[in-house]
């Protein structure tokens, strides 16, 4: 006989962003940096809650997540960052059932280490001289 095998879930980690600075739509266009140990042969998924014609229509069906790109991890061992630009972001209300801001979700399970996470809002470019 043997043991039921517990349903499969799907590990992920949720931020959330209280800074006023980027709630509510306050930066149009954000720069977000992960910090991370590159260890495991998987890929991290970035997705977050926006604003803009495509959530609109998600909206409808109570989904205004926005896929902002992945992580390659390449068992390096290193310390690496990446950014991701994202456009829209409507953080500060989150998004349902765990209302994250946004979230990292890996391929598969792994033990994942992250050393930060950074936010900057992107300057305009009619601010250049």
């Amino acid at each position: 006989m043997s043991a039921a095998q517990p349903p499969e879930t799907k590990r992920r980690m949720n931020f959330r962003v209280r800074d006023p600075r980027f709630t509510d739509g306050a930066a149009p266009k954000l720069n977000l940096t992960i910090v991370y140990l590159d260890r495991g042969d998987t890929s991290l998924s970035l997705d977050y809650d926006a604003t803009g014609p495509e959530a609109a229509e998600k909206k409808k069906a109570q989904d205004t997540t926005r896929k902002a790109g992945e992580i390659q991890l390449g068992n390096t061992g290193e310390i690496r960052r990446q950014t991701f630009t994202l456009e829209g972001a409507r953080f500060g209300k989150g998004v349902k059932p765990d209302r994250a801001d946004f979230t990292l979700t890996p391929a598969k399970p792994l033990d994942l280490i992250i050393f930060g996470v950074y936010l900057q809002a992107e300057k305009s470019s009619q601010n250049k001289p």
